[in-house]
């Protein structure tokens, strides 16, 4: 479990995002932060910067295929760097374990499976799915991440009908691709 004193930020309803793409009626209503909530946390350690994501989701699903576990349970973060280097990626608990893939990059940058520590585990009896992973100091492209940055996460929800909706920390990934949407941090 991701061990913090206080979280960064809370998640909740004025977070929520309902995006009505999966049936019946009843699926799409969001049903209090024990349906869909995060906590989440940034620290600074020697080799990156710790993003550590507790996720309140009253059911988990993620049946989605390589490439486009988004439209699950998931989690979707990205940063902008001070040179304005934009990085989107998506982790989520598979079948086949915990998976992270690089979405977005800056170009000439390998898009595809990322290379950091990451742990994803799912409590049924607390219904919290923890996402735990290190933004390393180097970046895809051989950037450095710095102290300094602008960052947005969401959660994405799936109760079995499709991709229900999400919690986002600020725009810029969910509705529309826009770096200068994410929240700029100092993380020392």
């Amino acid at each position: 479990r991701a061990t913090w004193a206080a979280p960064v930020v809370h998640l909740g309803s004025e977070h929520r995002i309902a995006i009505y793409q999966n049936v019946p009626l009843a699926n799409l209503l969001f049903k209090g932060d024990d349906d869909l909530s995060a906590n989440v946390s940034l620290s600074r350690l020697a080799e990156g910067v710790r993003l550590s994501v507790v996720a309140r989701d009253d059911i988990f699903c993620q049946n989605e295929p390589s490439g486009a576990e988004w439209q699950g349970d998931s989690l979707q973060f990205a940063i902008a760097t001070q040179n304005h280097a934009n990085f989107e990626w998506t982790a989520a608990l598979t079948a086949k374990g915990a998976i992270a893939h690089l979405d977005i990059a800056p170009a000439g940058t390998k898009l595809g499976t990322a290379d950091f520590p990451l742990v994803i585990h799912r409590d049924e009896a607390s219904k919290e799915t923890i996402y735990d992973l290190i933004i390393p100091n180097m970046l895809p492209d051989g950037s450095q991440l710095g102290d300094r940055f602008a960052i947005t996460l969401l959660v994405n929800d799936d109760d079995g009908g499709g991709r229900k909706g999400y919690v986002e920390w600020t725009p810029g990934i969910g509705r529309s691709k826009d770096p200068t949407a994410y929240q700029p941090v100092v993380v020392r």
